[in-house]
């Protein structure tokens, strides 16, 4: 599974489980509070995967400083308000308070989605080289020395992903 995909499947996961436990407690009291939560956890997961740099780190640290002070006003307006309107008539029904945890997941992953990508790009660009270092390995054994035409493709470096990484 890709490192998007994986981002993806724990996102989902996170909401079904925050969804379980509020159509049990027919409650929309945490479900901002559990957004944000799944952009931290999503965040912190996705940067322990990634190998370091400066870029990512910041990256990916501003995203949390923004999902926990978003999160944290949200939380504490619904606990002020004693509840969230939105929710007024959804909670009582399973079937559409699921979209709305579903479209959460959606939501959460796809504003995420420049920070993901970064993040994965430093393991495609990683994936890449060592790649690379085998099949001049591999040409190299086999043909005593390298062609141009092999390290013609070969040495190429993947600049864009570079860039971006």
């Amino acid at each position: 599974m890709s490192k998007l995909g994986a981002t993806l499947g724990l996102d989902m996961a996170i909401q079904l489980a925050g969804f379980a436990a509020a159509a049990t407690l027919k409650t929309e009291k945490f479900y901002d509070l559990a957004g944000s939560l799944t952009y931290l956890i999503l965040a912190k997961s996705t940067l322990a995967k990634s190998p370091g740099g400066t870029r990512r780190s910041v990256n990916t640290h501003l995203m949390m400083a923004w999902a926990a002070r978003l999160g944290s006003f949200l939380f504490y307006r619904v606990i002020k308000d004693g509840g969230d309107s939105r929710f007024d008539k959804v909670k009582f029904m399973p079937r559409v308070f699921l979209q709305y945890w579903l479209i959460q997941g959606v939501w959460v992953f796809l504003t995420g989605l420049p920070v993901w990508h970064v993040l994965a790009l430093a393991i495609a660009w990683l994936c890449w080289s060592l790649l690379r270092a085998w099949l001049r390995w591999r040409w190299w054994s086999r043909h005593g020395q390298l062609s141009s035409a092999a390290t013609g493709w070969l040495c190429l470096p993947l600049v864009r992903v570079v860039a971006i990484g």
